[in-house]
């Protein structure tokens, strides 16, 4: 979302950008249950949202195809890690599956398992680091600031990842992502501070 909000498109083509990813997103059938080719009636789908997509780029300014080409490559490494980790999460329940509909309640129960185990990691990560500066300081009663901060960089802040490494991240999940107010308005601030405004 970062990439997109930093991106060259104006703000009516970037809401005209996920409306047509988010398409493509719903039309494509998942990848990690299918065995044998889609229903015909779910290629023509895709296909259709795909060409909407398309058409929409083959519009855009040759700087913001470049924008739009990394955001796709983002899309798809996306795409490879949830599959990856849905292929692993739903082995034993693959055969199983009888129909799309089925398909579609597995991977959401699977998408919903996996923000559990994810948040699990996360709690018992903060756990280990108030027991650490509990050691350290002696006392019961600590100061969050600095979790909280290394929480709202998300995965790249090195406390904040070492910690969930100790908690049991999978290196297969995607970092935690940035969040909180602080993180939003230095991205406004630089952004804003790019476009000389």
């Amino acid at each position: 979302t970062l990439l997109l909000e930093s991106c060259a498109l104006s703000e009516v083509q970037r809401s005209t950008w996920a409306t047509l990813s988010a398409a493509v997103v719903v039309a494509t059938p998942p990848a990690t249950f299918q065995k044998g080719p889609p229903a015909p009636e779910l290629m023509a789908a895709m296909k259709a949202a795909r060409q909407k997509r398309d058409a929409f780029i083959a519009d855009l300014a040759p700087d913001q195809k470049q924008d739009v080409s990394r955001l796709l490559d983002l899309e798809k490494r996306e795409r490879k890690l949830l599959a990856k980790t849905v292929s692993r999460a739903a082995a034993p329940a693959r055969d199983h599956v009888a129909s799309r509909g089925n398909l579609d309640i597995e991977a959401s129960s699977e998408s919903a398992a996996l923000k559990e185990k994810q948040k699990a990691v996360m709690s018992h990560a903060f756990w280990l680091y108030q027991q650490d500066r509990q050691q350290e300081q002696g006392t019961k009663y600590i100061d969050s600031t600095e979790w909280k901060r290394a929480r709202a960089r998300g995965g790249e802040d090195p406390l904040l990842w070492r910690y969930i490494q100790r908690a049991g991240w999978d290196t297969s999940w995607p970092l935690p992502e940035s969040e909180g107010r602080a993180v939003r308005r230095e991205q406004h601030a630089k952004i804003k501070a790019e476009k000389g405004g």
